[in-house]
């Protein structure tokens, strides 16, 4: 019987463990050990990396390869770039995971039906980091990027410019893919900065997207039962055409905003910030507005939806008919401590709300607003609702009824809220026309002034309507009209000291 000694032993497990161990990761150099980018992805393996040298590649078609880096010299997308000279899409990716990362490349000249710069397709999920994609386009979707079933590529320190697409000029997703940017910017795209569809899930931190241009959604489009999380981004100088400057959501979409700002997009239809269409939500707490202009809603635009705003400002926008935020349909506005100032519009320059739409304000601010019609700081009207708590609405104007608040068929009632120094030819600061109701409790009217002799200074009430007034400060006698006008003071506290613009903080005492 043959004996087996103990260094036999070891040696025959140390043999087995050098034949298991994987090989050590190697570093493939372009063009030294391969003449073309592509060239050196087929060399390498997992865990290898792909460094090319400085210099432009005419290549098209390089397709990349899971735990494999691709990288330029520099790390810096000056350093190289990637021309597919229009022969076909720059760089694709098909069930590659997200251990493969492309790093410091300006990838250009591609053409395709779908991804004209980089397609992530079937669970693809690369980490894109320092690239520029720009001058790609594509027929359908995704001029500079396309992702589509279930892939969600990283992007760090993107540029994303210059592409073009019939959707997403920029990136284009759709079905289940979630891709993720940070610190990237989508500039000057035609067919929109971004665009996702069916069941996806973006995240964007601080990114800007500006100069973009599409129908609907210039900045971002937003549809099919997706969802988008956005902080810290802004959207400046976008273009929908019919739609939405900025960004659009619609067929259930859903979107959250946060410290994110809106500045001169602008739409030759509704909603130059953004556009809500029906069926989809939105929650937005200390995102600003200004500068935006176009026809109605130049800040939001809502039609049958549910906003929340937390911190919100909207000033200095510019629309030619209604409002700066225009609510329409079943929609619901919820704000809380957000400001509109010196916005302008046909009407209702700080908010308009038309045919049932309803909103909920809390310690809103409403100052230095004008319209051309009614409404200078607000409009209600055609069955529409609004409940305010200790809003403010001072300085605001119209030129023709309601230099604070107007309304037509409607009712509102303010809770703790001061109307002061605004201004109008019926109503400084408020007016009632068209069997409108106004429930008014401990809320202050003070320094409003009325063009046309006696139609009301600080309210005007038309035939058909009724203003009801519980506790209110300081003298009425400003309230004027043919319709009902009562005053309750029963049981009222005594105000001790004046109130100011913000809100009636006065003091009482029995």
């Amino acid at each position: 019987m043959k004996i087996i000694t103990i260094c036999q032993i070891i040696a025959i497990l140390l043999s087995c463990a050098l034949f298991a161990a994987p090989a050590a990761a190697k570093t493939w150099h372009v063009p030294g050990d391969a003449a073309t980018i592509k060239g050196g992805i087929n060399l390498a393996s997992t865990g290898d990396t792909v460094l090319v040298a400085c210099g432009t590649y005419y290549e098209h078609d390089i397709r990349m390869k899971s735990g494999v880096c691709l990288r330029s010299e520099t790390g810096n997308a000056s350093c190289v770039t990637i021309d597919a000279q229009q022969q076909d899409r720059v760089i694709y990716c098909r069930f590659v995971t997200n251990t493969a990362r492309i790093e410091g490349f300006t990838i250009t000249g591609g053409v395709a039906s779908e991804g004209g710069g980089l397609w992530c397709l079937d669970n693809s999920s690369p980490l894109v980091k320092n690239c520029v994609i720009t001058g790609d386009s594509a027929s359908d979707y995704g001029g500079g990027v396309r992702c589509d079933v279930n892939s969600s590529p990283t992007f760090l320190g993107c540029t994303i410019s210059g592409n073009s697409a019939g959707n997403g000029g920029g990136i284009s997703c759709h079905d289940n893919s979630d891709p993720t940017l940070t610190d990237c910017v989508l500039s000057d795209n035609v067919g929109g900065g971004l665009e996702c569809y069916h069941f996806c899930s973006l995240t964007l931190t601080n990114c800007a997207l500006s100069n973009n241009w599409a129908p609907v959604g210039g900045g971002i489009h937003v549809s099919r039962r997706s969802t988008i999380t956005l902080a810290g981004c802004t959207f400046s100088g976008n273009t929908g055409d019919w739609r939405g400057g900025g960004m659009s959501l619609a067929f259930d979409a859903s979107a959250s905003l946060s410290n994110c700002t809106f500045t001169n997009n602008s739409t030759g239809g509704t909603g130059a910030g953004m556009y809500i269409a029906p069926t989809t939500s939105a929650t937005l707490s200390n995102c600003s507005f200004a500068g935006n202009s176009g026809r109605r809603g130049t800040g939001i635009a809502l039609d049958d939806v549910t906003i929340t705003l937390t911190s919100c400002s909207f000033t200095g926008n510019t629309a030619d008919s209604d409002g700066t935020i225009l609510a329409c349909g079943a929609s619901h506005l919820i704000a809380d401590a957000t400001q509109f100032e010196n916005n302008s519009a046909g009407s209702g320059a700080g908010i308009s709300l038309h045919n049932n739409a309803s909103a909920t304000l809390t310690n809103c601010t409403f100052a230095d607003n004008s319209a051309e019609s009614g409404g200078g700081g607000m409009f209600v009207r055609d069955d529409a609702t609004a409940t305010l708590t200790d809003c403010s609405f001072a300085d605001n104007s119209a030129q023709l009824y309601g230099g604070g608040i107007a309304l037509e068929g409607t009712s509102v009632t303010l809770n703790g809220c001061s109307l002061t120094g605004n201004y109008a030819y019926e109503g400084g600061g408020i007016c009632l026309y068209y069997t409108s109701q106004l429930a008014a409790d401990t809320t202050a009217f003070e320094n409003n002034t009325c063009r046309r002799m006696n139609a009301g200074a600080h309210g005007y009430v038309t035939s058909g309507s009724e203003a009801v007034l519980t506790c209110c400060v300081p003298d009425l006698s400003g309230f004027t009209g043919d319709g009902i006008i009562t005053l309750n003071n029963e049981g009222c506290l005594t105000p001790t000291e004046p109130t100011t613009w913000g809100r009636v903080k006065a003091m009482y005492a029995e």
